[in-house]
C-alpha cells in the first residue's frame, strides 16, 4: 500500500492561486463586462425548447433534485467513514461542501455586485450556482475517501459527468447562466486545495491523462458555446450549447480531482 504523503504548502497555494484566477477572470468577464453580460444572458434560452416540451416546473424540479445523485452517496461515505471510527477524516471533509454552500450562497447574495449594463436577463446576480458548488465539492469528497477499489480513472469521469449533467440541467430549467455553473469548481478548488490536504501520491501518468481530457473537453466546451454565441438563438444549436455547458463544467471538475490527493 501507497504510503501516505502531505500536499505542500507550495502546492495547495498553486492549487487555490489558479483556481481563485480563473474564478476572478470567469466572474470579471461574465458579470462586470457588457459582452460577458450580454452572451451569459443568452445561455438562458438553451433550455427553451426543453421548458416547452416537459415545462419549467418539472425542469426547476428535476434542477432541484439533480445534486441529490451526488450528496447523498457522499453522505453515506462519509456515514461509513464515521462509523468505521475516522470521525475526523469525516468530519474534515463533510465540512467541504457546508462551507462551500455558505461562500457561493454569501457571494452571488451579498459580496458579489453584478453592475447594470443593459438588459441581459434579470439584473440579480447568480454566481456562483449554490447548488452545483456543494455538488462539485461532494465530487471533490468523494474522489478523497472512496475506497482503493473503485479506480480513480473510473470514479473521476462518472463524477465529472455527473456535475456537467447538474450544471447543464441547471441552465436548462432557468436556474442559472452558463457561468454561474462554471464558476463553481474554481471556487471549490481554492477551498479543497486546504481541506483535504493528504492522501496517496498521485500517478503521474493518470494525471498527464487526465490534464489532456479535461482540456480536450474544455476546448470542445467552448468551441460549442463559440458556436452558440454565433447562432442567434437557433433552436438548432440550444443542444450544442447544453452539451457545451456540461462539458466546460465537467472539465473543471476533472481538472481539480487530478489537484487532490486520494485517501490511502
Amino acid at each position: 500500500m501507497d504510503s501516505t504523503v502531505r500536499t505542500t504548502v507550495q502546492e495547495r497555494i498553486a492549487v487555490s492561486a489558479v483556481s481563485a484566477a480563473v474564478f476572478i477572470a470567469v466572474y470579471t468577464w461574465a458579470v462586470t463586462t457588457a459582452a460577458g453580460q450580454e452572451f451569459d444572458g443568452s445561455t438562458l434560452a438553451l433550455g427553451a425548447e426543453l421548458r416547452e416540451r416537459w415545462s419549467e416546473p418539472t425542469l426547476a424540479r428535476a434542477a432541484d433534485l439533480a445534486p441529490w445523485a451526488i450528496v447523498v452517496p457522499t453522505g453515506l461515505l462519509l456515514a461509513v467513514h464515521a462509523l468505521r471510527g475516522r470521525w475526523k477524516q469525516a468530519m474534515i471533509a463533510g465540512a467541504l461542501p457546508v462551507i462551500a454552500y455558505v461562500i457561493a450562497t454569501a457571494l452571488h447574495d451579498a459580496l458579489l455586485p453584478r453592475p447594470y449594463l443593459g438588459d441581459f436577463g434579470y439584473d440579480i446576480n447568480t454566481l456562483p450556482s449554490e447548488r452545483l458548488a456543494v455538488a462539485v465539492a461532494c465530487c471533490c469528497v468523494l474522489v478523497w475517501l472512496s475506497p482503493r477499489l473503485v479506480p480513480r480513472a473510473v470514479l473521476v469521469p462518472v463524477l465529472a459527468v455527473a456535475a456537467g449533467a447538474v450544471g447543464a440541467l441547471e441552465v436548462a430549467a432557468f436556474s442559472s447562466r452558463f457561468a454561474d455553473v462554471v464558476a463553481c469548481a474554481p471556487l471549490v478548488g481554492i477551498l479543497a486545495a486546504w481541506w483535504l490536504p493528504f492522501g496517496a501520491p498521485r500517478s503521474r501518468s493518470l494525471v498527464a491523462i487526465g490534464a489532456s481530457v479535461a482540456a480536450i473537453m474544455g476546448a470542445v466546451g467552448v468551441v460549442l458555446m463559440i458556436g452558440w454565441a454565433g447562432a442567434g438563438y437557433h433552436p438548432g444549436a440550444m443542444t450544442p450549447g447544453l452539451i457545451g455547458t456540461g462539458l466546460c463544467v465537467a472539465a473543471g471538475v476533472t481538472a481539480l480531482s487530478l489537484a487532490l490527493r486520494r485517501q490511502v
